[in-house]
Protein backbone atom coordinates (compact mmCIF):
# COMPACT_ATOMS: atom_id res chain seq x y z
CA UNK A 1 0.00 0.00 0.00
CA UNK A 2 1.61 3.41 -0.87
CA UNK A 3 1.26 5.90 0.80
CA UNK A 4 -0.14 9.60 -0.55
CA UNK A 5 -1.29 12.84 0.21
CA UNK A 6 -3.35 15.25 -1.64
CA UNK A 7 -2.52 19.02 -1.38
CA UNK A 8 -5.47 21.71 -2.67
CA UNK A 9 -2.79 24.07 -4.71
CA UNK A 10 -4.74 26.51 -4.57
CA UNK A 11 -4.41 26.62 -0.75
CA UNK A 12 -1.01 26.39 -1.03
CA UNK A 13 -0.65 29.33 -3.42
CA UNK A 14 -3.00 31.48 -1.75
CA UNK A 15 -0.52 30.65 1.68
CA UNK A 16 2.39 32.05 -0.44
CA UNK A 17 0.48 35.09 -1.61
CA UNK A 18 -0.76 35.99 2.23
CA UNK A 19 2.95 34.99 3.29
CA UNK A 20 4.63 37.37 0.45
CA UNK A 21 1.88 40.58 1.45
CA UNK A 22 3.17 39.96 4.96
CA UNK A 23 6.63 40.44 4.11
CA UNK A 24 6.18 43.19 2.08
CA UNK A 25 4.42 44.93 5.38
CA UNK A 26 7.39 43.96 7.54
CA UNK A 27 9.91 46.07 4.72
CA UNK A 28 7.50 48.89 5.14
CA UNK A 29 7.86 48.84 8.77
CA UNK A 30 11.69 48.29 8.48
CA UNK A 31 12.04 51.57 6.47
CA UNK A 32 9.51 52.89 9.07
CA UNK A 33 11.93 52.14 11.91
CA UNK A 34 14.96 52.79 9.64
CA UNK A 35 13.76 56.67 9.15
CA UNK A 36 12.98 57.01 12.88
CA UNK A 37 16.47 55.98 13.95
CA UNK A 38 17.31 59.02 11.57
CA UNK A 39 14.93 61.43 12.93
CA UNK A 40 16.02 60.50 16.95
CA UNK A 41 19.35 60.73 16.17
CA UNK A 42 19.65 64.10 14.18
CA UNK A 43 17.42 65.76 16.48
CA UNK A 44 18.91 64.94 19.68
CA UNK A 45 22.69 63.15 19.55
CA UNK A 46 23.61 64.47 16.38
CA UNK A 47 21.36 67.65 16.44
CA UNK A 48 24.54 69.75 16.63
CA UNK A 49 25.90 67.93 12.99
CA UNK A 50 22.22 67.81 11.29
CA UNK A 51 22.63 71.69 12.14
CA UNK A 52 25.55 72.04 10.62
CA UNK A 53 24.51 70.56 6.63
CA UNK A 54 23.25 73.14 4.50
CA UNK A 55 19.91 72.42 2.96
CA UNK A 56 19.14 70.81 -0.14
CA UNK A 57 22.45 68.48 0.90
CA UNK A 58 21.91 65.01 0.24
CA UNK A 59 23.45 62.21 3.13
CA UNK A 60 23.26 58.50 2.72
CA UNK A 61 22.46 57.09 6.09
CA UNK A 62 23.38 53.15 6.71
CA UNK A 63 22.57 51.07 9.67
CA UNK A 64 26.44 50.78 10.46
CA UNK A 65 26.45 54.22 11.42
CA UNK A 66 24.29 53.66 14.05
CA UNK A 67 26.17 51.18 16.12
CA UNK A 68 28.32 53.88 17.73
CA UNK A 69 25.05 56.12 18.42
CA UNK A 70 24.83 57.24 22.13
CA UNK A 71 21.30 57.46 21.89
CA UNK A 72 19.97 54.67 23.69
CA UNK A 73 16.26 54.74 21.73
CA UNK A 74 18.51 54.46 18.97
CA UNK A 75 20.17 51.47 19.80
CA UNK A 76 16.57 49.54 20.60
CA UNK A 77 15.34 50.80 17.46
CA UNK A 78 18.51 49.46 15.49
CA UNK A 79 18.33 46.28 17.76
CA UNK A 80 14.58 45.81 16.50
CA UNK A 81 15.23 46.63 12.81
CA UNK A 82 18.04 43.73 13.29
CA UNK A 83 15.55 40.99 14.18
CA UNK A 84 12.97 41.96 12.03
CA UNK A 85 15.71 41.79 9.08
CA UNK A 86 16.15 38.50 10.09
CA UNK A 87 12.56 37.47 10.46
CA UNK A 88 11.71 38.87 7.04
CA UNK A 89 14.59 36.56 5.49
CA UNK A 90 13.39 33.54 7.35
CA UNK A 91 9.68 34.36 6.00
CA UNK A 92 11.08 34.30 2.55
CA UNK A 93 13.31 31.52 2.78
CA UNK A 94 10.12 29.59 4.00
CA UNK A 95 8.23 30.39 1.23
CA UNK A 96 10.94 29.71 -1.36
CA UNK A 97 10.95 26.25 0.30
CA UNK A 98 7.04 25.61 -0.04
Amino acid sequence: MINSKVIDLNIKKDYNRKLDRIVEKLKDIDKVIFGSMIELSTSDKWKDWSEKQKEGTVFEFNETMFENCPDINVAKLLDLRRKLDSTILELTEANKDS
